[in-house]
């Protein structure tokens, strides 16, 4: 990296093509950042946010069925992709449970019906992913009128997200067409390598059977990809991959809690915890 004069480090002088040098030193892997300027704060809703285009392409992890309905019933066509942050394991019988148990999971809501007719029509288009290293949320919108808006963050598309009820960074790009021209091209990207489509048939299937892909592998997303192009390539996970492993350990751990806490109080949408039931949970515990 460079000095800018000032004795700081020039975070956007260095972006390295390969990870060793001419003499094998190991260099970091590069990341790519958004340089962006901050403009102003505002206040809004959902619908605002989601008002006014016609295309939407979409990458989510962790979503709400009923909300994804929502906002893509404002769109005349729509994309999306799903994926899951909490796959362990990159190989193909970890991704292979992780697709299926998220169509399932979609499958059971009551606007699952609602989606699959949109994707007979042809004016929607869903994908699972099969990249367990992915953290992207993004949201590409466009309109025939040539507007466009880039929303990205922390938000998945879920009413808890969107709704103000959990605090999220969410970002907005208005009419910036290097902004749309990037994000889309990570979005296309996205869905051509590391996604796999989700059809009516198993939609369908689902609703009226939600073990469908359990009895019908075949049908699972990744194998119906491999079948048409004979061949696909995972990427080797090779990080430790610590944090779904604390989502496992919690998951774990809170089972075990469970039967030791009292009944809390609950109001106005908070849980209240008293020092009388701590004692209570340690009483238990001993």
């Amino acid at each position: 990296m460079k000095s800018n004069g000032n004795d700081q480090i020039n975070l956007f002088s260095y972006y390295p093509e390969e990870t060793t040098d001419p003499i094998g030193i190991e260099i970091p892997d590069a990341i790519g950042v958004v340089q962006a300027s901050f403009k102003k704060c505002v206040t809004t809703n959902w619908e605002e946010l989601f008002d006014g285009f016609d295309q939407l392409y979409a990458i989510t992890f962790s979503s709400g069925m009923d909300f994804v309905n929502k906002v893509v019933s404002k769109f005349s066509h729509s994309e999306i992709i799903f994926g899951c942050e909490g796959v362990m394991n990159n190989d193909a019988a970890a991704i292979m449970a992780m697709q299926a148990k998220v169509i399932q999971n979609y499958a059971r809501r009551k606007s699952a019906k609602a989606m699959a007719e949109r994707i007979a029509e042809g004016t929607l288009e869903l994908f699972v992913s099969r990249d367990t290293k992915s953290h992207e949320k993004i949201y590409i919108l466009s309109s025939e009128n040539g507007r466009t808006r880039v929303i990205t963050g922390s938000a998945n598309m879920s009413r808890s997200a969107f709704g103000g009820i959990q605090r999220e960074n969410i970002l907005c790009f208005d009419n910036d067409t290097p902004a749309f021209g990037h994000y889309k091209g990570l979005f296309d990207e996205f869905k051509e390598t590391c996604s796999d489509t989700v059809s009516f048939k198993t939609i369908l299937s689902m609703i009226g059977d939600e073990d469908y892909l359990e009895d019908n592998i075949q049908d699972i997303p990744i194998l119906k990809t491999v079948e048409d192009k004979k061949m696909i390539i995972l990427e080797d996970t090779k990080d430790d991959m610590s944090d779904a492993e604390l989502v496992a350990g919690i998951k774990g751990f809170e089972a075990e809690l469970k039967p030791m806490m009292p009944k809390q109080k609950k109001e106005n949408g908070r849980l209240y915890i008293s020092g009388e039931a701590i004692r209570e949970v340690k009483r238990k515990n001993k």
